[in-house]
C-alpha cells in the first residue's frame, strides 16, 4: 500500500478532527455554558431574542425547529432511532441523558 502524501494526511487529520473530537469538545463546552436541566428554561427565557434573530434570518426554520420542535413526541423516536442504527455515534453525555429524559417526562 502506498504511504499518503502530506496533503492526504493533512486532510485525513483534518476530517478526523472535524468528525471525532470537535462534536464532542462542542458538546463539553455547551454542557458547561448551558446546564442541561436549565437548558429549556433558558430557551424560554430568551425566546423573544431567539424570535427576532429567525427573523433577521440569523436563525433557520430547521435550527428553530431544533430549539422548538413542533412535534415533541417525535423527536424521542428519533433519538431511539438514531441511537438504535449508530450506536458508536452516540456519544452519551450528560445533555443527551438530561434531552432523553425530558422528552420521557413531558412526552
Amino acid at each position: 500500500m502506498a504511504s499518503l502524501s502530506i496533503e492526504e494526511e493533512n486532510y485525513v487529520r483534518m476530517s478526523l478532527l472535524l468528525t471525532g473530537i470537535s462534536p464532542r469538545a462542542a458538546r463539553t463546552f455547551f454542557d458547561s455554558e448551558f446546564a442541561p436541566k436549565c437548558l429549556k428554561a433558558s430557551l424560554k427565557k430568551e425566546y423573544s431574542k431567539l424570535l427576532d434573530l429567525k427573523k433577521e434570518h440569523r436563525i433557520n426554520q430547521s435550527q428553530w425547529n431544533l430549539l422548538f420542535p413542533r412535534f415533541p413526541e417525535r423527536i424521542d423516536d428519533t433519538l431511539k432511532a438514531w441511537k438504535d442504527n449508530d450506536d458508536k455515534m452516540f456519544i452519551n453525555t450528560r445533555a443527551a441523558q438530561s434531552v432523553l429524559k425530558s422528552i420521557k417526562e413531558n412526552s
